[in-house]
């Protein structure tokens, strides 16, 4: 035996440090890419987990107990988006992208597209073709979102 005990202790505790170091890395390397058909969830660039636009019934920020969570955070509590879906065992999938109401509306923009390519929703009728249901209005783009938060209502407050 050419290495002590406390050499050997030494090693196996700086591999225990090194994959916790790395676990903790690899959690801020998640993250989410919309596509024409697909959320994607991704990690270092590598798909892991994929959810339909179709699939998708609301997107909200009202807390959910049990759910498929990916978070690319360390506090995921102000940047939480919770996906409702339609199928599949985990009903609500959550996710904490950076600006989660930009995201919102850049997703919901997507699931639109998708399903009037898919013949899903006809434009400008509001109906849902498959089951004769008022079907989703267009999201509203990133700019009206953007314009929202501004105060249109009246004049600002005086500075006194």
């Amino acid at each position: 035996m050419g290495y002590h005990l406390s050499t050997l202790l030494v090693y196996v505790v700086a591999a225990w440090i090194l994959l916790v170091v790395a676990m903790i890395w690899s959690l801020t390397r998640i993250n989410y890419r919309i596509t024409a058909t697909h959320l994607q969830v991704t990690w270092c660039g590598i798909p892991l987990r994929r959810i339909r636009l179709d699939d998708i019934r609301l997107v909200s920020t009202k807390r959910v107990v049990w759910a498929e969570k990916w978070f690319n955070t360390f506090s995921p509590w102000n940047r939480w988006l919770v996906i409702h879906r339609k199928s599949g065992w985990f009903k609500h999938f959550v996710i904490s992208p950076p600006n989660r109401f930009v995201f919102r509306s850049n997703l919901y923009r997507a699931r639109w597209e998708f399903l009037v390519k898919t013949g899903q929703v006809v434009p400008g009728s509001g109906e849902n073709l498959e089951k004769g249901e008022p079907g989703p209005e267009p999201p509203p783009t990133e700019t009206e979102i953007l314009d929202a938060g501004k105060n249109v209502s009246g004049p600002a407050p005086s500075p006194n």
